[in-house]
C-alpha cells in the first residue's frame, strides 16, 4: 500500500509540479481531505530536534520551505540553509510567521535529534525551523517524492540534490529551486503567492 502511494505521488507529482518549534497556524483550508497531490499522504512517524515525534500531516497550515540535508555535511548542506534564510529574510515581514523551514536528515542513523538540535544551534536556526528525521524507509520516500536524489559515498559523506522545496500549506509542490546561490526571486514568489491563496 505504501509503496502504491508512493507511485502515485511521483506519477501525479511528476506532471504537475512547477519547472526550537512552534505549532503551525492554521490556514483557511487546513481542514477536510487532502489533495490529491499533496506530500501529506505519506506516512510514518518522524522525530524533531526536540525529540518531540510528528506526523508530515501536521506541518499542514502553514507554507514551508523545505530541504533534505545531514548534519555532518561540510559543503553543499551550510550553503543550502543559507539559500532558505536569505529566501525567508526577502519574504515580506508580515508573511514570515506563516512560513516554517524544514530540514530532512538523510542520514537518520547519525542524525539523532541532540546532533539536529546542535545543528541549529551552529547554524542559528530560530523556532520556525523544525529539522527531522525519521526511518531511512520514510526518507527515501519522501526524497522520491519531491525528486531530490542521495547516496552514500562514504562511511560519513553523501552525494545529493541540492533541492529547495516549496510547499503550500496543504503540501503540496509549488516550486523547486535548484543549484546552490541561484537567483531566488521566483522562490520567494512562489511562497508568498501560496501565502496569499491560504
Amino acid at each position: 500500500m505504501r509503496a502504491l502511494l508512493v507511485l502515485a505521488l511521483l506519477f501525479v507529482g511528476c506532471s504537475a509540479a512547477p519547472s526550537p518549534t512552534q505549532t503551525p497556524t492554521p490556514a483557511r483550508h487546513s481542514a477536510g481531505p487532502l489533495p490529491e497531490l499533496s506530500v501529506y499522504h505519506l506516512p510514518g512517524a518522524w522525530t524533531d530536534q526536540n525529540g518531540k515525534e510528528l506526523t508530515l500531516e501536521q506541518l499542514r497550515g502553514r507554507v514551508q520551505l523545505m530541504a533534505l540535508v545531514y548534519a555532518s555535511c561540510p559543503q553543499a548542506c551550510p550553503r543550502i540553509i543559507a539559500d532558505m534564510k536569505s529566501i525567508d529574510a526577502d519574504l515580506q515581514e508580515r508573511h514570515r510567521e506563516g512560513v516554517e523551514l524544514v530540514l530532512v536528515s538523510i542520514d537518520p542513523e547519525t542524525d539523532t535529534p541532540e546532533r539536529l538540535r546542535q545543528l541549529a544551534a551552529e547554524q542559528g536556526l530560530g523556532p520556525r525551523w523544525r529539522l527531522i528525521r525519521g526511518d531511512s524507509q520514510q526518507v527515501q520516500e519522501l526524497a522520491a517524492v519531491l525528486g531530490v536524489k542521495y547516496r552514500n559515498v562514504s562511511a560519513t559523506d553523501f552525494a545529493h540534490s541540492n533541492l529547495i522545496t516549496v510547499l503550500d500549506a496543504d503540501g503540496v509542490v509549488v516550486h523547486q529551486q535548484e543549484g546552490l546561490g541561484v537567483e531566488r526571486s521566483r522562490s520567494v514568489d512562489a511562497a508568498e503567492k501560496a501565502l496569499s491563496d491560504c
